[in-house]
């Protein structure tokens, strides 16, 4: 049912056409409903809504008593429904098709049918112009009215004769293709082109890219088009490059160069083929990493070669800049310090009375003597300086005073002792294998927890306020309750909610609540046993 443009515009890329075939008539955009002229006495319109079961429906052997419309009362019964080209039912055909029986064999054949139309809810209305095949038999059908059908004059009808051979077999028929008034086009375009598709006065561009063209024709058949515009975006490209400084790279976009000191930018590369390319250009060029050597020696004949150059005790400190193989360059900045010393560090961290001691060169530091100098000559060398730093902690006092809501079955171990509700308050000394004593001040506050965690709720809120608005279960911050679920009635008994959170906001779906009362029920554990908490709550305005 769709013919086909094929287009070469300067921003067009392509025209997309899918697989060959016929719009179905059911999912044509706004489609309203389907018109049936007949002529019997005078001529009469029968309407179907496009959604309408008779469209969706063969009567074939029952077409005498359930007909869809009809012509001669009694003698004349019509139906109409979706079909292919021949005329076989079709659900999501491309065709109408209008069967008829009429037993009647002198005078006037039946089906006389003047017009067919498919009407938009926007009042537009066009008609068919050609039959994809037709039935028509007996003395009294007419050749020469097939095509008042097609015509689009609805004053002029069909004589398609009698079934008095074939009353229950084949009828009378009619079957109406669009393919001429129905056209697609699918265009594809470049975003930001500017392009514009005009069918009429109606203009499909990158704001407005499909729709449905409405065009009036002189015969009055009309005719309408999909249009269809994809607007592709443009080609982005990256050239990102990472160098060192001083490497001389280059490169030429569009006629401008990109080097060191025009690193970055973005050039867009018009195209008469397809859509313009833009080039987003980021060029990196590192300064060549930095090396510190700082050697201390005593040795006056110590001597250090980097990248051909000798340091030494006539040269101890400069830079030298050595190239690399695949990356860039590094500096080595080199200093050497020739010293008559060496210096080291003893140092200790204990605890008070453990009877650490260290002796250097006779010598002796403890808890007594924790700090000092030792100066030992050398023989070859450097003389090496001992720095002694010994540190002494004292015993550590942890206090555990725990006034939460304490379970009867709560109990905490330090070393060997258990502290619970029967054993609430101690002060012990833990000596361990590593590490200074430590000493535990314990008391341990118990309640009846079960009472103190108690959750409560209000009874009413207000869902169209900016304040209690909202429904929340509370309970003191030291109760762990789990495994929550609150569920929410209305008064007819039906669930509008069901969370793990203790909130409502008053809301099902969405949208707020009518004012009323509401029942709740919130489930939770709480020291191994299974509670709930339930009530009615009240929403007003």
């Amino acid at each position: 049912m769709k013919s086909y443009k094929w287009y070469t515009i300067l921003f067009i890329i392509s025209v997309i056409h899918p697989i060959l075939g016929q719009i179905p008539l059911p999912t044509l955009p706004n489609l309203q409903s389907i018109v049936a002229y007949e002529a019997t006495n005078g001529i009469f319109t029968h309407t179907f809504g496009v959604a309408d079961p008779k469209l969706y429906q063969r009567l074939e052997t029952s077409l005498s008593t359930t007909n869809d419309f009809g012509g001669v009362p009694g003698a004349e019964n019509y139906d109409i429904f979706f079909s292919d080209a021949t005329g076989q039912l079709d659900p999501v055909g491309s065709y109408i098709t209008i069967e008829c029986r009429y037993l009647g064999t002198s005078g006037g054949g039946g089906c006389n049918i003047t017009h067919l139309e498919l009407a938009f809810d926007n009042g537009f209305k066009i008609s068919s112009q050609i039959l994809s095949s037709f039935y028509g038999t007996g003395a009294n059908f007419l050749p020469a009215t097939v095509s008042n059908a097609v015509d689009c004059n609805p004053n002029t009808s069909t004589t398609m004769g009698n079934n008095s051979a074939t009353p229950n077999t084949v009828f009378l028929r009619l079957t109406f293709d669009f393919s001429s008034i129905i056209e697609e086009t699918l265009l594809t375009a470049c975003s930001g082109s500017g392009f514009e598709y005009k069918v009429n006065s109606q203009v499909f561009n990158e704001s407005n890219p499909a729709g449905t063209a409405y065009a009036t024709t002189s015969n009055g058949c009309n005719r309408l088009e999909i249009v269809e515009i994809v607007f592709e975006p443009t080609i982005n490209i990256d050239l990102n490059y990472s160098g060192c400084v001083g490497d001389n790279y280059k490169v030429n976009v569009g006629g401008i160069v990109f080097d060191e000191k025009n690193p970055k930018g973005i050039i867009n590369i018009p195209s008469l083929i397809t859509c313009d390319t833009i080039y987003s250009v980021n060029l990196k060029f590192d300064v060549p990493p930095a090396k510190s050597k700082e050697i201390t020696t005593c040795d006056e004949n110590f001597m250090l070669s980097i990248g051909g150059q000798i340091f030494n005790l006539q040269n101890p400190e400069g830079t030298v800049k050595v190239p690399g193989s695949d990356i860039c360059d590094t500096i080595y900045n080199i200093k050497i310090s020739f010293v008559k010393s060496i210096s080291k560090f003893s140092n200790y961290d204990g605890c008070a009375g453990d009877r650490y001691s260290i002796n250097i060169a006779g010598n002796l530091f403890d808890e007594s003597n924790p700090k000092g100098e030792v100066t030992i000559l050398g023989n070859q060398g450097c003389d090496t300086i001992y720095y002694v730093s010994l540190i002494y902690k004292g015993i550590t006092t942890v206090k555990i005073h725990d006034d939460k809501c304490l379970h009867e079955n709560y109990s905490l171990k330090i070393g060997d002792v258990i502290f619970n509700a029967d054993n609430p308050i101690g002060i012990m000394m833990i000596t361990p294998e590593k590490g200074c004593d430590t000493i535990y001040d314990v008391r341990l506050i118990f309640q009846d927890c079960e009472l103190e965690c108690l959750p409560h709720a209000p009874n009413i809120i207000s869902s169209y306020s900016n304040y209690n608005n909202t429904f929340v279960i509370k309970y003191r911050e030291f109760c762990e309750l789990s495994n929550a679920n609150l569920l929410i009635y209305d008064r007819w008994g039906n669930l509008i909610h069901n969370g793990t959170n203790p909130i409502w906001d008053g809301t099902f779906n969405g949208t707020v609540c009518e004012t009323g009362v509401y029942a709740y029920i919130f489930n939770y554990m709480i020291f191994g046993k299974q509670k709930y908490l339930s009530g009615n709550i009240t929403v007003i305005k």
